[in-house]
């Protein structure tokens, strides 16, 4: 259990924390456990993982980054402004390159708080860059009704 946490903080996905568990296992010569035992310990592994995270969050998070982060999530008219921010330029002209520059100072002030607080969350970059797909791949709507430290955890890698 404890070597699955440790793997869990390099990567989460579970076929590399299975991988990586039954190399370890026949490293020290340890008869591997059966399927549903395995299943048991990487699940327990991505749940120590998730809430050691999640604490972490609600101690490190000020007021101001919270808000900010929140701030993606709220609707103006059709679009949240996280929607915006994962809009690509459709071409190199005058107003996209507006657009563009206008993005990037929305994102200043959570770029500035995410570069000060993923590095004391001790996750690795493959991790930051899977919890960043996660930001990616959820709707706004399935990140505000998720718990508040999973989705500032997916918008900090994000941003």
């Amino acid at each position: 259990m404890q070597q699955a946490t440790q793997i869990a903080r390099r990567d989460v996905t579970p076929s590399f924390i299975v991988t990586e568990l039954i190399a370890y296992l026949n490293e020290y010569k340890v008869e591997r456990p059966g399927y549903t035992t395995l299943q048991t310990v990487i699940s327990q592994a991505l749940v120590t993982e998730r809430e050691r995270l999640a604490q972490l969050l609600s101690t490190v998070l000020d007021e101001a980054t919270t808000a900010s982060l929140a701030g993606l999530l709220v609707r103006d008219d059709t679009l949240s402004e996280l929607a915006v921010l994962k809009q690509d330029a459709r071409d190199f002209g005058w107003r996209q390159m507006a657009r563009e520059r206008d993005k990037r100072t929305r994102l200043e002030a959570p770029y500035q708080a995410a570069k000060a607080l993923v590095p004391k969350l001790e996750i690795s970059q493959q991790n930051v860059h899977h919890y960043a797909s996660l930001a990616n791949f959820y709707t706004v709507f399935d990140l505000r009704r998720m718990k508040p430290e999973q989705a500032n955890l997916y918008l900090l890698c994000y941003v």
